[in-house]
């Protein structure tokens, strides 16, 4: 409106509707706001060059501007309202059972290492898994998009979308691994763990569907130690093997190469889940 007061030469304002163009056109990638405060001054300089209307046209657009965001408002909260908070349990509820049928596939493939290492059952799985997790991710985002009194606690739901990532990625390592695992050899204690994985993740979706905070943890630890105590004692032997095949790939040396990744992959999907159940936990109570 002070452009098209202040100036009155055609030319001139040609030159400002190009620059603003140009300014406009440079900051879209960075700011849609700034965007749009840019081009708006570009319509009402278009509109005084093709028709004889003065600032009242600015004037008028911005009339129309309040009485169309009011009406979005009054629609969005009266009307129709939609809020993202209501619908993350559902969503969380799907990833994690998503993911929970992918790890007990991949943790199958362990346990019956006689079967093909990488089915199309697990590849099938991992995609959905993939699809869940970018579900939920886009929810948050719409989450952080509403009104602070409606969205409530938000830190809860970044560490779900964190560590629900995190927990796939480890799997993922798990089901390539798996790959290289040997059928000759049994890792310890493997099912034990996994059991009280999926027990936990079962508690935590249906936790989710009720309403109800999720029950305590079973000691994961305890399953761990028992892992841990077969790496040391593989370790120990194979520095009793340098002494006599220093450079010699005996049975110990694969044992130890096929079990210690899978061993440090399963300390960091306990620490992931204890993590989950934590961050449900929270966001129950905020609910």
């Amino acid at each position: 409106m002070v452009l098209v007061t202040l100036i009155h030469n055609p030319l001139a304002i040609l030159v400002c509707i190009l620059l603003l163009i140009v300014a406009a056109m440079s900051v879209r990638p960075l700011s849609y706001g700034i965007f749009i405060t840019l081009l708006t001054p570009v319509v009402i300089l278009l509109l005084n060059v093709t028709s004889k209307g003065g600032w009242e046209i600015g004037a008028l657009r911005i009339v129309d501007s309040l009485i169309g965001g009011t009406l979005a408002l009054l629609g969005s909260y009266l009307l129709f309202p939609s809020w993202e908070r209501q619908q993350l349990p559902a969503q969380l509820e799907t990833t994690i059972l998503a993911n929970l049928a992918y790890f007990q596939q991949v943790v199958a493939s362990y346990l019956n290492p006689e079967r093909a290492p990488y089915t199309e059952t697990i590849v099938n799985l991992r995609h959905q898994a993939a699809l869940e997790n970018a579900n939920i991710a886009a929810a948050v985002q719409r989450l952080l998009g509403e009104p602070r009194h409606v969205r409530g606690e938000v830190e809860p739901m970044a560490m779900l979308t964190l560590y629900i990532r995190g927990f796939f990625s480890s799997v993922t390592a798990l089901a390539e691994h798996q790959r290289k695992f040997s059928p000759e050899y049994e890792f310890a204690d493997i099912k034990r763990f996994t059991d009280a994985i999926v027990q936990v993740l079962e508690n935590l979706a249906n936790a989710l569907q009720q309403g109800q905070p999720p029950q305590p943890l079973p000691a994961l630890d305890t399953y761990l130690e028992a892992i841990h105590d077969r790496i040391e004692q593989l370790h120990t032997a194979r520095i009793s093997d340098l002494a006599t095949n220093p450079s010699t790939v005996t049975p110990t040396l694969q044992a130890v190469r096929e079990q210690t990744p899978v061993s440090t992959q399963l300390d960091r999907i306990a620490y992931e889940v204890r993590t989950i159940h934590c961050a449900i936990g929270r966001l129950q109570e905020s609910l």
